[in-house]
């Protein structure tokens, strides 16, 4: 009786589920509580990686090549810093003042398999505007307290979790349909962001700028030196037409930058001079075609204003006188800075291109609007770009009283396409990259480090390319913070993570 009994109990398989479950709850219990860890853990990283994503931007966006750029960048992270957003329910913040580093960076590796660590930061690290082209920004490593005990030892178990995150971001500006031209920086002598302050300060205003052609492909640029971007296809005619058109077709960055080498005086004026109503050479052929067609005000001394194929320098200036340069204030390697104060020429250019001025021998200057003055009070005397645009705005192209004595006119004579549509680009600015030459070592064809590239400008193109391949222009905008947002329609500027 009693073996059946312990037979029957041996055999019976009730509350088996119960008694398995019994045994594996402690195991089934600990393995949600990881599983629930893991997911917290990998939103919680995701939450302080999207913080060191946000802060590396918002400084990033600042790095424009300013002198003042590392400051501004600290600023915006600081700004976000101050949001005490929370790294779990009431635990430490992931944003503080002691949660964060952050490191501004010249360069970084070429692979992202290569770490950047401290070795790399000591090396490449800068604390100058100017030559910061990244920023790195790493958290401090946070606890997170885990439901389920992590064993660390065959006695021990942890009960947190470090997490950390970094990220690197860089600025990019960018242009396009712009033309290939780059200037060297005239003030790069003075130091890092001084072209950008002088600008700001209104010091470039009414200053006339000669810039002579680099000659060759072995020649070395300076400040006063200009020269050519590298565009598809090849030849001379492929940079004339690019010079010429308002559209291009190429794009520019502050991370790709290639010079083009080589003489090209030809090209360089034919194409230029297609915006003063000159067609020479093979240039004749486009002057029906509105993609080529000149300013709305082409006021020039050409010595046979009627002639469409070819320009040549009126010398006597008593017969017809361009926009004068002004008297010499700077020599530089590659060209010359005149003084902003050029009165008396600009006396002189009324006289001889606005007869109807000049009463009993004294001729009666306008009061220009000085719109385009980038300071602060009131410049004495106006740029050669507003009194451009004056003689634009008052109809003072044409008739009698507004026509030099051998004929020149400001209005086009032989081009013979459709009139420019209201609002379209003015075809006396030309835009180019602003580079440190000297620094950068241009020399024939060249990739322009982004440390070297002060930004990108709009030039008032003064007077026609002569045959010296001579360019004389005034800056009237650039970009950054320093700039007077004209450029912002023909410019696209980012900031953007890279690791």
């Amino acid at each position: 009786m009693l073996n059946r009994a312990l037979k029957r109990f041996w055999n019976d398989k009730r509350g088996y589920v119960i008694a398995l479950t019994l045994v594996s709850m402690p195991l089934l219990l600990g393995l949600s509580l990881l599983i629930i860890d893991v997911g917290r853990g990998n939103n919680l990283h995701t939450d302080l990686q999207n913080a060191v994503d946000a802060l590396a931007l918002a400084g990033a966006r600042e790095l424009d090549g300013s002198s003042d750029s590392i400051t501004r960048a600290e600023g915006a992270m600081s700004n976000l810093v101050k949001n005490q957003a929370r790294f779990s329910n009431g635990g430490p913040v992931i944003i503080q003042a002691d949660g964060v580093d952050w490191y501004f960076l010249t360069e970084i590796p070429a692979s992202d398999d290569t770490a950047i660590d401290a070795a790399w930061i000591e090396s490449h690290e800068t604390n100058v505007g100017a030559e910061a082209v990244y920023v790195m920004v790493v958290s401090h490593k946070r606890p997170m307290t885990t439901l389920f005990p992590l064993p660390v030892g065959l006695t021990m178990t942890k009960d947190t979790v470090d997490f950390s995150a970094s990220a690197v971001a860089t600025y990019d500006v960018a242009a396009c349909d712009v033309t290939p031209i780059f200037i060297c920086n005239p003030y790069e002598a003075e130091g890092e962001g001084a072209f950008q302050q002088h600008f700001a300060n209104g010091d470039l205003y009414a200053r006339a700028i000669t810039m002579n052609m680099l000659n060759g492909s072995n020649t070395a640029a300076g400040p006063g030196n200009f020269g050519f971007l590298a565009v598809s296809g090849s030849g001379a005619n492929v940079l004339r037409d690019a010079l010429a058109t308002n559209s291009p077709g190429a794009c520019y960055s502050r991370h790709d930058l290639t010079t083009e080498p080589g003489q090209q005086t030809g090209p360089v004026e034919q194409g230029i001079n297609v915006r003063f109503d000159v067609y020479a050479g093979t240039m004749n052929s486009y002057r029906d075609k509105p993609a080529y067609r000149p300013a709305r005000n082409v006021r020039k001394a050409a010595q046979n204003p009627d002639q469409c194929s070819q320009y040549k320098l009126e010398n006597d200036q008593a017969k017809a006188l361009e926009l004068p340069s002004g008297a010499v204030n700077q020599i530089l390697a590659g060209g010359t800075l005149h003084t902003p104060n050029w009165q008396s020429d600009l006396q002189r250019y009324w006289t001889v291109n606005h007869p109807a001025n000049v009463v009993n021998g004294v001729v009666q200057l306008p009061n220009f609007p000085k719109t385009s003055y980038p300071g602060q009070g009131t410049p004495t005397i106006a740029s050669r770009y507003d009194i451009y645009n004056y003689e634009i705005n008052q109809n003072l192209l044409s008739g009698a009283g507004h026509t030099s004595p051998n004929g020149n006119l400001g209005l086009p004579q032989c081009y013979t396409g459709s009139a420019a549509p209201v609002g379209s680009a003015d075809r006396r600015i030309i835009f180019a990259a602003v580079v440190n030459c000297n620094a950068a070592k241009i020399k024939g064809r060249t990739d322009v480090a982004a440390g070297d590239i002060e930004g990108f400008t709009s030039m008032f193109v003064t007077k026609p390319v002569d045959s010296g391949a001579q360019l004389s222009l005034e800056i009237i905008d650039i970009t950054g913070n320093k700039g007077r947002g004209t450029l912002d329609n023909f410019i696209r500027e980012e900031a953007y993570l890279v690791r």
